[in-house]
This record gives C-alpha cells, sequence and structure tokens, in this order.
C-alpha cells in the first residue's frame, strides 16, 4: 500500500508539471487572430504584463450605435476586411474624452499596420487614446492618405 500511494502522489505531480509544462509553453493569444476575417474589431489595451489587448467588439456589418470605449491604456480599431469593391474600407467615428468627435478611414488587412507619422502607409489599424469611444462605423470605398489619421468630424 505504501508503494501504491508512493506511485499516486508521484503520478500527480507528475502530470501538474506536465500540465505546468504545456501551459507554460504555449504561446500567448495573438490579438489579430481575434479579429476573425472580414470583420473589424476594437481592442483595449490591458495594463497588466504580459497580458494581449482585449477585444471589445466585434462586427462585420455595424454601421451605428456601437458606443464602445477603450480602457486607460487606450487601443485601437482594426480593418481584417478582405477586397470587396466599394466596401472593403472602413470608416471610423469616435469620440474623445472632452466631448469632440474625430473620424478616419482604415485599408483592410491581415494584420494591425499602423499609419507612420509623414508617410503614406495604408494603414489597417489606428489606435485610440485613453478613454475614447469609437461611437459608430460603416464600409466604404477607397481611403485616400490623409484619411488614414484621425480628422475632425
Amino acid at each position: 500500500m505504501k508503494h501504491l500511494t508512493r506511485w499516486i502522489a508521484a503520478a500527480t505531480a507528475g502530470s501538474a508539471l506536465a500540465v505546468a509544462g504545456l501551459t507554460a509553453a504555449a504561446p500567448a493569444a495573438n490579438a489579430d487572430s481575434a479579429c476573425p476575417l472580414t470583420n473589424a474589431c476594437v481592442f483595449s489595451y490591458n495594463s497588466l504584463p504580459n497580458r494581449p489587448p482585449v477585444r471589445i467588439f466585434i462586427s462585420p456589418n455595424t454601421v451605428s450605435n456601437i458606443n464602445k470605449t477603450v480602457g486607460a491604456d487606450g487601443g485601437y480599431v482594426y480593418n481584417d476586411g478582405q477586397a470587396q469593391q466599394g466596401a472593403d474600407h472602413l470608416q471610423v467615428f469616435a469620440r474623445k474624452p472632452d466631448g469632440s468627435r474625430v473620424q478616419a478611414c482604415l485599408h483592410y488587412g491581415p494584420s494591425p499596420v499602423f499609419r507612420q507619422q509623414g508617410t503614406n502607409t495604408e494603414a489597417t489599424a489606428i489606435f485610440l487614446d485613453s478613454s475614447w469611444t469609437v461611437t459608430n462605423w460603416y464600409w466604404r470605398g477607397e481611403c485616400t492618405p490623409a484619411q488614414n489619421q484621425w480628422n475632425p468630424a
């Protein structure tokens, strides 16, 4: 009986270590994969270390009344759309904490690409500052480079 008890204890400890090892070896979730293809998503950054952004909204066709606010660490909007004539770019509207409204147009793409200052990068994502609210969006045709950034609405 003594050997059986030790074997059970060793097996239990070995299983726990194996599970812990598998858990530790598992890669962190990628925020990009959390936005399914042909959708647009809003992500809020997480202030905890080693934590990916949290998807707080997803929609393939919502045009109004989104009203999703990112946390104190900000976030971003990402267009994971596909090529579709006249309806693959995303016009996004947001409200700042002071009540002012802004808008931007995002290209579609398989991963978030943020516009680099002074370039004509075709952005597929755009940053949201602390406590901004995405109010609505709609699918549209081509964006101009000047629309790939926040502009007054």
